[in-house]
């Protein structure tokens, strides 16, 4: 359902950074995450980390259509997915 990242494009982080403290790097409990379905942008919050790669999240949003359902998924869905679906994290 949801697209995966090109090869060789890794996940991009984005959060203020701590002068002294390493930049962001992993994916943690509680981050919130942008996939893709096509062009489309699912913004997915409270994530948690499953066993076997597998992660679930809460949608909250879509870009840039801003609808509540898209493709079958719908605001407050709790979706599935690993990380190779993962575009940003926050």
């Amino acid at each position: 359902m949801f697209t995966k990242r090109s090869n060789g494009r890794g996940i991009i982080f984005t959060s203020s950074h701590v002068p002294g403290k390493e930049f962001k790097n992993t994916i943690e409990n509680g981050d919130e995450v942008v996939l893709h379905i096509n062009n489309e942008s699912v913004l997915v919050n409270n994530i948690c980390i499953l066993e076997n790669n597998k992660i679930q999240g809460t949608v909250y949003g879509f870009e840039p259509s801003f609808a509540l359902e898209f493709s079958g998924i719908k605001i407050d869905d709790e979706v599935n997915f690993t990380e190779e679906h993962i575009i940003s994290c926050s």
